[in-house]
């Protein structure tokens, strides 16, 4: 059960912020590595043969085109660098609206004006974050919420786009796992069928037919087996003993 809801939180793309937290649990102290490879991944298609430099400056590319929808990342920048490079240029400034002129190669002529323009100055993101060593200094180890914003709203749409219908399978195997929680009230043949339909349609995951294999030593041939299997003898003998079945 347990395998099958995880192959779910892993492949919700209609639910990304949940699919990003339980994707990059497995990436433990290394997140921002894996969430690079996996955009290499999934937007050159092969991970394996693709250049990790040139995979680096696109997504740091990426981040850029789409910075304005990743606010908890832009907030974060604007703390560390924006906010802090304004304190420099009002301390720096003090009053002689010539010097900062000369300083800034700026033609302002009221102090006014000045104020304005350090409380509306804007900063490139590329020109401080320009390899994912600097974008990791700028996250930190340990903020999640940025790096799940980072995975949600990066890489899910290129995973989506990779696994074409993947939202469909995600549909049917929670379909699945609803018959999976309610598999105590199904008469036996049916739970039988329910294993079996469980198991083969998470298959290609490889986890859950190997889960079974190795922990109840049940194969394939053996769940097809029981699906076709005549258990009316046995329903009847437990309907006797006070079971009930739907």
């Amino acid at each position: 059960m347990n395998v099958f809801i995880n192959w779910i939180n892993n492949h919700e793309v209609d639910n990304p912020y949940k699919m990003a937290e339980t994707r990059l649990e497995d990436y433990e102290e290394n997140k921002l590595e894996g969430i690079l490879g996996e955009y290499i991944r999934w937007s050159s298609g092969d991970a394996f043969n693709s250049d990790r430099s040139q995979g680096e400056r696109n997504f740091l590319q990426t981040i850029e085109n789409n910075f304005d929808e990743l606010p908890r990342l832009k907030k974060l920048f604007e703390e560390q660098f924006v906010d802090e490079f304004r304190d420099n240029m009002r301390n720096e400034f003090g009053d002689d609206v010539g010097e900062f002129n000369d300083n800034n190669d700026t033609e302002f002529e009221t102090v006014e004006q000045v104020e304005e323009y350090i409380d509306n100055y804007e900063m490139n993101f590329s020109e401080h974050i320009y390899s994912l060593e600097s974008l990791g200094y700028l996250i930190g180890e340990y903020n999640d919420n940025v790096l799940e914003e980072l995975y949600a709203k990066l890489i899910v749409p290129l995973f989506r786009s990779h696994w074409s219908g993947i939202e469909g399978t995600v549909d049917t195997n929670k379909e699945i796992l609803d018959d999976l929680n309610n598999i105590h009230s199904q008469p036996l043949k049916i739970r039988f069928k329910t294993l079996n339909v469980a198991i083969n349609a998470t298959h290609q995951t490889g986890d859950m037919m190997s889960h079974y294999e190795d922990r109840y030593d049940v194969s394939k041939d053996t769940l097809d087996s029981l699906s076709d299997m005549d258990v009316t003898d046995w329903d009847k003998e437990l309907k006797m003993l006070g079971f009930s079945f739907n």
